[in-house]
């Protein structure tokens, strides 16, 4: 099976964000892959390396999801993005794979799905960089109860990450 178009132009247009279009390299991927699920759904993966040079230079492995049926419709379901940066030496972010941003469709909300994206980026975060995930430092409205309740369940614990001196930022580890 090949990656459907409307999925490969949703993973170029993610690739080729805050990037100058004279480094943006189309098709710049390492691996493309898909993950079939019981509900009739279809994961989508594609990894890529992306150096900033424009701007900071430093170089993050970068882990886009894209998640939709596979029927006639193929409605989008979510999309979701681990980032990991590879150059940077500090506490915080320094080989570590987070959360770059996570979504669910409107019409597929509350009823599992983000939950099951959220899984599935921790479990390829263990499989791929033999890391926990971690949700980063900035935790948006509408991911903390979801974190909140994975930690309820075991799937999560909170965390703090150290940044100067005597300065935490509160996260989570997805386990």
């Amino acid at each position: 099976m090949s990656t459907p178009k409307v999925v490969l132009d949703f993973f170029e247009a993610r690739s080729a964000m805050y990037i100058s279009r004279e480094l943006y390299k189309p098709r710049n991927f390492n691996r493309l892959l898909w993950i079939s699920h019981e509900d009739g759904s279809r994961t989508f993966v594609a990894e890529q390396n992306k150096t900033y040079e424009s701007t900071t230079g430093h170089t993050e492995e970068i882990v886009h999801f894209f998640v939709r049926m596979n029927d006639a419709s193929g409605s989008k379901i979510g999309h979701a993005e681990i980032r990991r940066d590879i150059s940077a030496k500090n506490a915080i972010f320094d080989g570590r794979p987070f959360i770059g941003f996570i979504n669910t469709e409107s019409e597929y909300r509350r009823r599992g799905h983000g939950t099951h994206l959220l899984r599935l980026m921790a479990l390829y975060s263990r499989l791929r960089f033999e890391k926990t995930l971690y949700s980063a430092t900035l935790i948006s409205e509408t991911l903390k109860p979801l974190l909140e309740k994975l930690c309820k369940c075991g799937l999560a614990r909170p965390n703090q990450y150290r940044y100067g001196e005597n300065k935490f930022h509160p996260a989570y580890d997805i386990l």
